[in-house]
């Protein structure tokens, strides 16, 4: 909130500058190239925060209220006002979580290659990029390469923490780890150990689901059913809280 008040009081105090050369130029053609650069620029910002509102909902509305047909609504209405595709690589950020979301797995792998040189930009997208592969391996149940992930997630695990952001909790991946090894009671123990206050809505969903599952591998129908409920409650329309059990792992 005070960023946004911040940006607009720029704004404003750019707009009282412009205002303020094109009374006191005396020039006629300086105050019209005052006031038309002025105006463009105040045009352009404003648009541009416009933009950002509605990339905001977006956001939002898949990651603190789990409503996929919301977040849908507002990709669609960005994807139609962006005409100058300033929001192109947000939106692939996106998509990549929106169809996690779905139970796409398989389509957000083929999304992140397609999209591969975007992914290795910046040693923070390589993050997202290793960390939601691993995600779609580990519900599509394809061990190996899961494994191969945590392999190269663990590279970043080596860096100083200063050359990245930290997106993702390793408590969560170690937790994750463990459960593809089998370990489940291990992998329980570093899951509980996430920071949960910290997580959003989609996150915790992800989260409690992963315990229930490891619940379920050691046929704690007991602490299954809890985790299991816990996931549905914050997932809302996600597809692992709309699934029994089973159907959220293909």
């Amino acid at each position: 909130m005070f960023k946004k008040s911040y940006t607009w009081g720029i704004y404003l105090i750019f707009i009282g500058y412009v205002i303020y050369l094109g009374i006191t130029t005396e020039m006629l053609i300086a105050k019209i190239t005052f006031i038309t650069i002025g105006s463009l620029v105040i045009s352009i910002s404003c648009y541009y925060e416009y933009l950002k509102t509605i990339y905001e909902k977006m956001i939002t509305s898949l990651t603190m209220e789990t409503d996929i047909l919301l977040a849908k609504k507002y990709r669609q209405q960005l994807l139609e006002k962006d005409k100058f595709k300033g929001f192109k690589n947000s939106v692939i950020l996106f998509d990549s979580l929106l169809l996690i979301d779905e139970g796409n797995y398989q389509e957000c792998l083929n999304h992140m290659e397609k999209h591969q040189r975007f992914f290795r930009s910046t040693i923070d997208y390589l993050f997202i990029y290793y960390h939601h592969s691993l995600i779609c391996y580990y519900f599509l149940r394809d061990n190996k390469r899961a494994t191969n992930q945590l392999k190269k997630l663990a590279d970043f695990k080596k860096m100083k923490q200063k050359r990245y952001s930290p997106l993702f909790s390793w408590e969560e991946i170690d937790g994750i780890r463990y459960a593809l090894a089998g370990r489940n009671k291990k992998s329980i123990t570093q899951f509980k150990k996430v920071a949960v206050k910290q997580l959003n809505l989609r996150e915790q969903a992800y989260l409690y689901f992963m315990i229930a599952d490891c619940y379920k591998e050691l046929a704690d129908l007991s602490h299954y059913g809890k985790y299991r409920k816990k996931a549905e409650e914050v997932g809302n329309t996600l597809s692992l809280a709309r699934s029994s059990g089973n159907e959220a792992i293909q």
